[in-house]
C-alpha cells in the first residue's frame, strides 16, 4: 500500500510531505521519521524555515495515512496533482506578502 507521511503544525498545515508503498502501516512509520529528519537537514541547511509559513508554529507532529493506492505507480498521478496544487496555493500566500 502507498501511504503519505505530512510534517504539520499544531494548526494542520502542512509543512512537508512524503509518499513510499510500504506493506503495512507499521513499516511505514519509518516514512514519518525520514520526513523528520529530511525537515531536520533542509532547516540546518536554511532552505526552510524552522516554522510553518502560514502560522508560524514550530511544534510539528507526523500524519501518517493510507492513500487507498496499492502501488505507487497508481499514486504518482494524484501525487503530483496535490503537488500542483500545492505550489499554487504557496505562490498565492507569497503573493499577498504572507511568506
Amino acid at each position: 500500500m502507498v501511504y503519505v507521511a505530512q510534517l504539520k503544525c499544531p494548526n494542520n498545515h502542512c509543512v512537508l510531505a512524503g509518499a513510499g508503498e510500504y506493506p503495512s502501516a507499521d513499516a511505514a512509520e519509518s516514512l514519518g521519521l525520514a520526513l523528520r529528519e529530511k525537515f531536520d537537514a533542509l532547516v540546518a541547511t536554511h532552505t526552510i524555515k524552522p516554522s510553518c509559513a502560514i502560522c508560524e508554529g514550530r511544534h510539528f507532529h507526523i500524519d501518517l495515512r493510507e492513500t487507498g493506492f496499492s502501488t505507487m505507480d497508481d499514486a504518482w498521478p494524484a501525487l503530483l496533482e496535490a503537488q500542483r496544487q500545492q505550489e499554487e496555493t504557496a505562490r498565492f500566500f507569497k503573493s499577498q506578502g504572507r511568506n
